[in-house]
């Protein structure tokens, strides 16, 4: 797999694009509580959307499996982590967000397509937590462009991204968006 190949220096270069490209869009800018992920085996890194949206005054959860489902909570620091399922670093407090007061969630995936989907890790905790978000809440799939593809296998539980960030461009999926 090619994200996995990728040497630090080349992740660092391609996050840092992708992330420059999400802060600066408009639902990113609107958004109040937004859920962030921690990265692992070489997802695009999240933490300059991280210390921007601090930086904005903005509230910020990242998903902690909780007796087999994902709870996102409330985060103020990188000091709020420690290590937790499938070697992930999990936030520690207590302040669990319901899903459904998230403005904007960005979620990794392993694979996207040009049609607004994704492809995980294979365990479902994403598509069952993202059931319960509000109609407004932006969904935004962070990538490396070497993983978009034309189409990927889909599953009927399986939620579709309003919008996909790649180092390379921005797609839109959501139909009641001008561009």
């Amino acid at each position: 797999m090619m994200r996995e190949q990728l040497t630090a220096q080349q992740r660092a270069d391609l996050s840092r694009r992708a992330q420059s490209v999400l802060v600066q869009q408009a639902w990113f800018i609107e958004a109040k509580l937004i859920a962030l992920y921690s990265s692992i085996r070489n997802e695009v890194d999240t933490q300059q959307v991280f210390e921007t949206a601090i930086s904005l005054g903005k509230r910020i959860v990242f998903p902690r499996i909780d007796d087999g489902q994902m709870v996102f909570v409330e985060v103020e620091s990188q000091s709020d982590f420690c290590l937790g399922s499938f070697g992930v670093l999990e936030p520690v407090g207590a302040k669990v967000v319901p899903v459904c007061c998230i403005d904007l969630i960005i979620v990794p995936g392993v694979a996207f397509d040009r049609s607004g989907f994704r492809i995980g890790f294979g365990k479902g905790y994403y598509d069952q937590a993202l059931e319960n978000r509000a109609l407004s809440c932006r969904l935004a799939g962070l990538g490396y462009a070497f993983q978009l593809e034309d189409s990927i296998p889909r599953e009927a539980h399986d939620v579709s991204l309003d919008w996909l960030v790649t180092d390379q461009e921005i797609l839109c999926f959501d139909s009641d968006v001008n561009l």
